[in-house]
């Protein structure tokens, strides 16, 4: 049995462990020959379930001398007792109300963590049209149930981590035994096992330290705050990664087909969700390559322009001051501003500020005579076909690639376009992401998996959407 000496010893040096913080309470009961202290943070505590569940269960116990043990079967709580005190801070922080008695080196742990936080609300970052609008928010355990309320299966795996070595952020790695290879799930704990940071405070900053490629400007981890896409690719086989204090969680491997399929294309008639995917590419190249060829063909091909266009090009460029390629730049810089504009300002005022904007400083240009009305229609168009993808990270890849195509079509025509074509091309297949090639099911080809890339073909043609390398078993 324990001194109380050696009682009060352990509280002053939990008091000093924190500095002494005002949110930290020490509540002491006398029970005879016992001493008993009731330690949590009343910031991280759910106030009510505490008096009721723990402080007044105790207070009215009519025994002098319990046992941890005992007290377990007194508070209405989920409690556990654990017999060394190592982890017992750390338990604290995580909202956990701690029972330590002077006749005892163990102590309890009751759950009475705050269940506080925002509420379940549809996505503001992926509109869905039909289809779940339920998205994760910042509570983990909230995260949790949403993802088993759409994966009731035992072989559902919930791993718990630890990261940040001053955050200390709960981490949660989801996979389904059985169908996501062991070679995935095992690189993914080892990557997380080796991230050395001192704050974890966004998904973002785990994806940074994990990912296959820093200097990659296509993204080789996919975040969501959908849990049903979640949920979908867990099944296909995939890894999910949940962090305490975000909405985003992240799936791994990720493909580059993936970024141009909604949640909702699985909602709807296959014609319908083809035509929208199809439109995606499209607008993808678009966005990608058609400010570049403009600018090529207005500088270095204008014989392959239609010769009543190529007058209406000459007359509108009567007298302006910038070449072809200087204009798209100045416009392109503009269009970039104002869309960032439209995402900080207030959102009564945002899409205010980045449509008439838009509208007022164009045609402003023209008629000052700075840029060509050619110009303003290509740029507009590339702006508005950006915004159709449904993955804003990938839609900032094709952003800083269009620079990329509009400078080397600036400088050598088509001939630089092509080259930096290549150079995309070979990178991109290069790319892996968690050992599984990024063009998979292009780069190796497999004709099968074509059936849900470009097009979504009906679900009874499509016997197994997950694709070859991933999760599925030949």
């Amino acid at each position: 049995m324990r001194k109380k000496g050696s009682f009060h010893k352990r509280i002053e040096h939990i008091k000093q462990a924190f500095g002494q913080p005002e949110d930290l309470i020490f509540h002491i009961v006398e029970k005879g020959s016992v001493s008993l202290a009731i330690i949590y943070f009343k910031s991280l505590v759910e106030q009510v379930e505490l008096k009721r569940g723990v402080v007044k269960k105790i207070q009215a116990s009519s025994e002098d001398d319990y046992f941890l043990d005992e007290y377990m079967n007194i508070v209405t709580t989920p409690a556990s007792l654990k017999e060394s005190s190592d982890e017992l801070l750390n338990d604290l922080l995580e909202g956990m109300a701690v029972i330590i008695l002077s006749n005892s080196n163990a102590y309890v742990i009751c759950d009475v963590s705050s269940t506080e936080g925002r509420d379940i609300v549809p996505s503001e970052t992926e509109i869905n049209i039909r289809g779940p609008h339920e998205a994760f928010t910042e509570r983990l355990d909230k995260n949790i149930g949403l993802l088993r309320m759409r994966i009731r299966n035992p072989n559902l795996r919930l791993v718990s981590l630890q990261l940040g070595n001053v955050t200390k952020t709960k981490v949660i790695v989801s996979y389904i035994e059985g169908t996501a290879p062991k070679e995935i799930i095992d690189e993914v704990f080892t990557r997380l096992n080796q991230v050395d940071i001192n704050i974890i405070l966004e998904s973002q900053m785990i994806e940074e330290a994990i990912v296959d490629k820093q200097a990659s400007l296509f993204p080789t981890i996919s975040n969501t705050e959908l849990p049903a896409k979640v949920a979908s690719r867990l099944i296909e086989g995939r890894v999910a990664i949940l962090t305490e204090g975000t909405p985003f969680a992240l799936t791994v491997p990720a493909l580059f087909t993936e970024f141009f399929q909604a949640p909702e294309d699985y909602y709807q008639r296959w014609d319908i969700a083809s035509l929208l995917r199809l439109l995606r590419f499209t607008t993808f190249i678009w966005g990608t390559l058609v400010p570049g060829l403009f600018v090529a063909l207005t500088t270095y091909h204008q014989e392959m322009i239609p010769s009543l266009l190529l007058y209406s090009f000459a007359a509108q460029r009567e007298g302006l001051p910038y070449p072809s390629l200087v204009e798209v730049l100045i416009m392109e810089f503009i269009f970039e501003v104002l869309r960032e504009a439209g995402v900080r300002m207030p959102v009564a005022i945002g899409s205010a500020i980045s449509i008439v904007g838009a509208l007022v400083l164009g045609q402003a240009a023209v008629q000052a005579g700075l840029i060509s009305a050619a110009v303003v229609i290509v740029v507009s168009l590339t702006a508005v076909a950006n915004f159709v993808s449904p993955a804003y990270n990938f839609g900032v890849t094709g952003r800083i690639l269009r620079f990329g195509f509009l400078l080397a079509g600036g400088t050598l025509g088509f001939y630089g376009m092509f080259f930096l074509f290549l150079v995309v091309l070979i990178h991109s297949a290069s790319l892996q992401s968690f050992g599984v090639s990024y063009l998979t099911p292009f780069a190796p080809l497999n004709l099968r998996d074509l059936r849900d890339t470009f097009v979504r073909l009906p679900d009874n043609w499509v016997k197994n959407q997950i694709p070859k390398g991933i999760g599925r078993k030949e």
